[in-house]
């Protein structure tokens, strides 16, 4: 399964809408799609927001696991 990792300063407005959708769609399609923000306003509980003193847990996990995959294993 593909795992896709989408990152945004938002989820609303122009371009957050559009990556809010993006992932929207690709996670109904059966992809493990992934949203992590700055600021959310939808609501979703998909959308992992980092917190103003950091990025919280789940976000810490993520990144890790991105950075990890694309600047360690090169």
């Amino acid at each position: 399964m593909k795992k896709i990792l989408h990152l945004s300063s938002v989820d609303f407005g122009g371009a957050g809408n559009a990556a809010y959708r993006l992932h929207s769609y690709l996670s109904k399609a059966g992809f493990d799609s992934r949203f992590v923000v700055g600021r959310s306003q939808t609501g979703d509980n998909e959308v992992v927001q980092a917190s103003k003193k950091g990025l919280n847990k789940k976000s810490k996990i993520i990144f890790s696991k991105v950075w990890h995959n694309v600047f360690i294993k090169k």
